[in-house]
């Protein structure tokens, strides 16, 4: 089976293209990416969705949909800065954010603006909302939105770690502004935020950041519902980032949940997604 979060690590701009394979050029002739037309078709469709959640009051899956809009944009070789809001208020507006959600959320009834920009991975939002010395850093999400695969208790900083936008630009903004790396996750997997960027869509620029900002970081932690490490994660949902952990010195032999011992090499041979040389740097390791 292949849960939500799958969607995330196959966008389909990251697939291959015959036209990129041919360099762009069938019979002498140079032929636009297919790419571009690719991107336009996503982008009207998450349009579409996005403008249909917000007219039938589904406002937290809208708000959801919008702050992903750029993963699935990834792979387009484009720019993203014009899918993006400018500042915070054309932000609130993409949100149809209102004072009703303001109390809400300071109630903890629903995901705060700080959450919300974390997700999106929008630093010149993140920038001007920090400034105004927001609380609930730290704050779990109440509630789940399980249409897009995340469970309650997600804090801004795990968020930000899978960035929409792949960025971990957000993700320093909120260290700065003195965030707990070392909250875990208030559910059920306990996770920290390196174990979020890897069971979800971290991108290696991501998981690269915090491996460099806490370079004594304990990688043999395991999450509490699976007994799962970092690695083990990775080499399960997001394999990308699974050389960065063997370079830091990640235990391959890990024993690690119902995996029992090598639980990495495991899950990366039960990954259908799993590139060949992705397996051998594990077995080499």
């Amino acid at each position: 089976f292949m849960g939500k979060w799958c969607a995330y690590q196959l966008p389909a701009g990251e697939g291959v293209f015959t036209c990129c394979a041919k360099g762009h050029v069938i019979g002498g002739q140079t032929i636009p990416c297919d790419k571009i037309k690719l991107r336009k078709v996503i982008s009207s469709m998450v349009e579409a969705k996005v403008e249909h959640l917000g007219s039938t009051g589904q406002l937290e899956l809208m708000r959801c949909l919008q702050c992903l809009t750029l993963l699935f944009l990834r792979g387009m070789g484009l720019q993203y800065d014009s899918e993006e809001a400018d500042n915070l208020q054309s932000f609130k507006s993409s949100l149809r954010w209102n004072p009703e959600d303001d109390k809400a959320a300071a109630a903890k009834k629903q995901w705060s603006l700080v959450h919300w920009v974390a997700l999106s991975g929008n630093a010149k939002v993140a920038a001007e909302l920090l400034a105004q010395g927001p609380e609930g850093l730290d704050a779990p999400a109440p509630t789940a939105i399980n249409e897009y695969g995340f469970p309650k208790g997600m804090r801004p900083l795990h968020l930000s770690l899978f960035a929409s936008n792949g960025s971990a630009a957000v993700a320093a903004q909120l260290l700065d502004a003195h965030a707990n790396p070392e909250a875990r996750a208030a559910n059920e997997f306990k996770s920290d935020p390196l174990e979020s960027c890897a069971v979800y869509t971290g991108s290696i620029e991501q998981a690269k950041f915090w491996l460099d900002r806490f370079p004594t970081w304990n990688l043999e932690r395991t999450d509490a519902l699976m007994g799962m490490t970092a690695l083990t994660f990775s080499a399960s949902f997001n394999t990308g980032i699974v050389p960065l952990l063997l370079e830091r010195r990640a235990n391959p032999r890990r024993h690690s949940g119902m995996m029992g011992t090598d639980a990495a090499l495991i899950a990366i041979v039960m990954n259908v997604d799993c590139k060949l040389q992705i397996l051998h740097t594990l077995l080499a390791s």
